[in-house]
Formats: structure tokens, C-alpha cells, sequence
């Protein structure tokens, strides 16, 4: 029988049995998507019993890169390359199962062009995928460049109109002078937040290691944000063992704990702010829990990306909380975070206690 008439026939079941495939290996997906995914699939075992006619008839000459244009966008987008590449063999495997079961005798040679075409699909997916990530990072950069003027403007104009007002002496000359100290800090913790930043996504991040007591990097925050939480009325309480000891980075605990609790203090208006320390197994558990506005469910995995704010009315520069996620990634650690609207938020970061080159 020749394969492309056995995949027609039994497309139901090759279907199944690649469905079943990818569900045992983890890649199952949410109603509407795994729809999407199996008329692609659909469409894609259409296009290779095409190419195994042509080449069986000896047209060497069909481009599948055309064919799969109809179909390939919603089967590549949104999947990594190794679920791309497992799919695609799982695919391959279950008509060859299905071959087996149905105890179908099929040309070994088409089997094998088949395959060829998988190879060649294949081709056209992780090219386009490359091409939508470039076309992605770049509009990040865009977004990025974007931002940075914008935040770097501000203060500079700010200190441009002040020197007109120094020139005049008197009261405005000191009220000036304050203005210029407040938008020259704010320059400077923009400029060390994107230093920050741009050394945390290095591909390869070195880690200096040293035997420390986190209660100790601790408190270097907390003397950093003691001033601003008393002016805003902030009770800080500390739950923490102060005799753990970590063997760790101390520089990425301090970019990933920092931020966090800066973040805390500069969105919590009132109430209290407590921050934990505790050994879990393995792992070490830290904890910064406000009484602050909250954060809606639909925005949580959005305030870990670069320049997200959820009130640009508030004081910063949008990367404190994608520092701290980076500053955890490299400690092989895993950031989260709970919250509701009106009942604050609670970061929870678990980072191995002995970490390793």
C-alpha cells in the first residue's frame, strides 16, 4: 500500500496516537490551543503525503517551504525549538506505529522520504522562529532606547531649569539646589539600575561565591530603606535565622532581596513590611510580604519584565523586579509571587543553600 493512501485513510488515528504521544511527554496544552495544534498537524501530514507523491513520481523539484506557508505560523508560534523538533518526531513515530498495528506492508523507501519531508518542514519552522525572535528582540531594544531617553530626559531638564534659578540667588537659589540633588540621585540610581541589569543578562554571568550569613545582607538593605519607610510611617519586621549560613553570590542575594524590599517600601503607603529568612531542606526561603496596593492576577508575570510599572505615578525605573528575577535565575533559584487588589503582595524567592560552580 503506498503510504501517502495509508496516512489519508488513517489520519484519525495517526492523530490520536501523535495527541497521546504528546500529552505522555508533557506538551499538552489548553483546549483552544491544542485545537489549533492538531489541525496543523492535520495540514502538515497532508503536505508530506504531497511531498512523498512527488518524489515517488520523481519530481524532485517541490520547494515544501511553499506548501507549509498556509499552516506553519500557528504551529510554530509560541513553541520553543526543542518542543518543535520533539513534535515533529513524534509525528514520524506515530505513523510508523500505526504502519505496525494495522500490520500494513509500506514501501521502506517512502518511510524514508517521509522523514526527508519532517526534515525539511522542520527547516521552515525554525527559520521562521529565528526570524520572529530577532524581529522580537529588536522591538525590545526599540522599547528599551525608548525608555531610557525618556527617564534620562527628565532629570536633565530638571537640573537645566534649576541652574536658571541658581542664577537668581535668594530663597529659589536653595530650593533649587534640592531639586538638583533629588534629580542627580534619581540619574544616578537610573544609571546604576541599567549597569544592574545589563550584567545580570549576560549569557554567561560569573558567580563569586563566598561562605555568608544572609541575615547580613539583610541588613545592609534595610539600613538603605530605613530613612524612606520612616518618613512614610512603615513598621519593618524581621523574621529570620540569623545564625544560616549560604554559600553564595553575596552581590546577586543583595540585587535580588534589594529589590524586592525597595520595591515593597515604594509602593506600600501604610502598614507593615515583613521579610523572612528561613532554611527549607536543600533550599533557603526569603520572604517580603506588604500591606500595599496589590497586584491584579492578569499583570503578575508582567511586573518581572524590564520597564514594567504598574503606577507611573510612583518613584523608580521599572527594572527592580526584573533584576530580582534575573539575580534569582542565576542562583539557580526560583522567584513568585501571591496576590489580590487591596491585600498587598507576597514575593517568595527559594535559592539552594550551597551553590556550585
Amino acid at each position: 500500500m503506498r503510504l501517502d493512501e495509508f496516512v489519508r485513510t488513517n489520519k484519525v488515528d495517526i492523530l490520536s496516537c501523535w495527541r497521546s504521544s504528546r500529552h505522555d511527554a508533557g506538551l499538552a496544552m489548553d483546549e483552544v490551543a491544542e485545537r489549533d495544534t492538531m489541525a496543523a498537524a492535520g495540514e502538515e501530514l497532508d503536505v508530506l503525503c504531497e511531498f512523498v507523491r512527488a518524489q515517488d513520481r520523481g519530481d524532485l523539484a517541490l520547494d515544501l517551504r511553499d506548501a507549509a506557508q498556509s499552516w506553519i505560523s500557528g504551529t510554530a508560534t509560541g513553541k520553543s525549538v526543542e518542543q518543535m523538533l520533539r513534535e515533529a518526531m513524534m509525528l514520524g513515530r506515530s505513523v510508523r506505529r500505526m504502519v505496525e498495528e494495522k500490520n500494513t506492508e509500506v514501501s521502506c523507501c517512502e518511510i524514508g522520504m517521509f522523514y526527508e519531508g519532517i526534515q525539511e518542514l522542520l527547516l521552515v519552522q525554525l527559520t521562521r522562529a529565528i526570524k520572529t525572535e530577532q524581529m522580537e528582540s529588536r522591538q525590545k531594544r526599540a522599547e528599551y532606547l525608548a525608555f531610557l531617553g525618556h527617564e534620562l530626559a527628565a532629570p536633565l531638564h530638571t537640573i537645566r531649569l534649576m541652574l536658571g534659578l541658581l542664577e537668581r540667588g535668594g530663597d529659589e537659589a536653595e530650593k533649587a539646589r534640592a531639586t538638583m540633588t533629588r534629580a542627580t540621585d534619581r540619574l544616578l540610581e537610573l544609571v546604576q539600575r541599567v549597569v544592574d541589569f545589563e550584567w545580570l543578562t549576560l549569557e554567561e554571568l560569573p558567580l563569586r561565591l563566598e561562605r555568608i550569613r544572609p541575615c547580613s545582607v539583610l541588613d545592609t538593605i534595610l539600613e538603605s530603606v530605613d530613612f524612606l519607610a520612616w518618613q512614610k510611617g512603615l513598621r519593618l519586621v524581621t523574621r529570620v535565622e540569623r545564625t544560616l549560613t549560604m554559600y553564595v553570590d553575596p552581590r546577586l542575594l543583595h540585587d535580588a532581596l534589594g529589590n524586592l524590599i525597595r520595591n515593597a517600601v515604594n509602593y506600600c503607603e501604610s502598614g507593615t513590611i515583613t521579610i523572612g529568612i528561613q532554611e527549607v531542606g536543600s533550599m533557603v526561603k526569603f520572604s517580603v510580604r506588604d500591606t500595599g496596593p496589590g497586584i491584579p492576577k492578569e499583570r503578575q508575570e508582567e511586573i518581572f519584565q524590564p520597564f514594567r510599572r504598574l503606577d507611573f505615578k510612583k518613584a523608580g525605573t521599572g527594572l527592580g523586579l526584573a533584576i530580582a528575577k534575573h539575580a534569582v535565575e542565576a542562583m539557580r533559584g526560583q522567584i513568585s509571587v501571591e496576590s489580590e487588589l487591596g491585600c498587598g503582595a507576597h514575593f517568595t524567592v527559594m535559592v539552594p543553600r550551597e551553590l556550585h560552580l
